[in-house]
């Protein structure tokens, strides 16, 4: 019995501790999956909205993140405002960054889906 019981505590004092690389691999793993799975598209998606904030034009028809339709009439000098028309002789001043996205690519990206 007292064999048995050195036998244990012998194998047990053997095995080495696992390094802290391999203890922190979950951890590492972890903030690499959130990485590809969340900030990573998140990105994208952000260099996208600003590269169509930037190519806006006038008589582009927009959709604001009020959800308000209109028709770009003008833009200020230093590009940060943008004017809509959103019905006859009513004309809005509104930040360009609350342009949200262009509504003729929606139905076109829409119709391109479809046809896939």
């Amino acid at each position: 019995m007292f064999q048995l019981y050195q036998l244990v505590i012998s194998q047990s004092q053997s095995e080495a501790e696992p390094s802290a690389l391999v203890q922190f691999a979950p951890i590492i793993l972890i903030f690499v999956v959130i990485y590809f799975i969340m900030l990573r598209p998140q990105r994208k998606q952000q260099k996208a909205h600003q590269e169509m904030l930037d190519h806006l034009q006038r008589g582009d028809e927009v959709i604001t993140q009020s959800g308000i339709l209109g028709r770009i009439t003008a833009i200020s000098d230093n590009k940060t405002t943008v004017t809509l028309e959103i019905a006859d002789k009513v004309k809005i001043k509104m930040l360009r960054s609350h342009v949200t996205s262009l509504k003729n690519n929606n139905q076109n990206s829409k119709n391109t889906t479809q046809g896939s």
